[in-house]
């Protein structure tokens, strides 16, 4: 299966609403870390997946959008399950204490980038999809 390459001219309409969206969620990593946990995320990807690609960019132009925290909620919990490998029981065992995602910028940027690209409809599908 191949990636499917981001039509780079529809989410460059959005830069700027996106690098601002990254930057607040990047400082929220520190609050929300500590509260999050498997059924919270789960519950704002429930939310998420509801939403079409232009719900979802207007939740990037949107300051106020409530959406934005379920996806600060999924986003984070992703990185932190990427870094972690899993769940592991809840949020914080023993084997994950350490993690602190304000360590890993660049791990979260990738996460944030993967995310907004699928949610907000930015992905072209390929030929042989089409097909």
């Amino acid at each position: 299966m191949s990636t499917m390459p981001v039509d780079k001219y529809l989410k460059a309409t959005y830069k700027e609403d996106i690098d601002k969206l990254r930057e607040w969620m990047w400082c929220m990593v520190p609050l929300l870390q500590p509260s999050l946990n498997h059924a919270t995320v789960i519950r704002s990807k429930r939310r998420i997946v509801e939403l079409t690609h232009d719900e979802v960019r207007q939740v990037l132009r949107d300051t106020k959008n409530p959406s934005r925290l379920d996806f600060a909620i999924l986003i984070v919990g992703n990185t932190y399950f990427n870094i972690a490998g899993c769940y592991v029981d809840g949020w914080y065992v023993a084997a994950t204490d350490d993690i602190d995602l304000s360590d890993h910028p660049k791990r979260f940027r990738a996460t944030f980038n993967t995310a907004i690209n699928r949610w907000a409809g930015f992905l072209q599908p390929t030929q042989e999809e089409l097909l």
